[in-house]
């Protein structure tokens, strides 16, 4: 559907008017969480039980951040993530994830965002949250 007077960059899927599209990229600083998880583990740390910590700590961080943005958003998908070596600030992407948002909603999705940002930047994430976009029917 384009909108009276509308260009191409206006169009929206049938059933999209309402909606917005945002996408939510989580960075972590490895050594960063690393560093945070091994204060916490008492006595010895060996890299093994260091690693399981730390992949146990990650993928409860993911479940818990697409959990609460998920809540917010009519659909989410979670995007394959590629990234397996940190960029130049020392960060690995731990999450990739796009969400369907009515913009009645849009600033509780933002609200949401902006709280597991500030929850998890002491143990090393980084929230990157991008959007409005008009949303792809190619996704949903």
């Amino acid at each position: 559907m384009v909108k009276e007077g509308g260009n191409a960059f206006e169009q929206l899927p049938t059933g999209f008017e309402d909606q917005e599209e945002w996408q939510v990229e989580v960075y972590a600083n490895l050594k960063r969480v690393s560093d945070w998880i091994a204060e916490s583990i008492p006595g010895p740390k060996g890299e093994r039980l260091l690693q399981v910590e730390l992949d146990r700590k990650l993928d409860e961080y993911k479940e818990k951040s697409f959990g609460w943005m998920v809540k917010q958003a009519q659909k989410a998908q979670l995007n394959e993530v590629l990234c397996g070596q940190p960029d130049q600030k020392g960060q690995d992407m731990i999450l990739s994830s796009t969400y369907l948002v009515s913009r009645e909603q849009r600033e509780d999705f933002r609200t949401v965002v902006r709280l597991l940002a500030k929850e998890y930047r002491s143990k090393g994430l980084v929230f990157e949250c991008t959007g409005p976009r008009v949303p792809n029917d190619s996704v949903w």
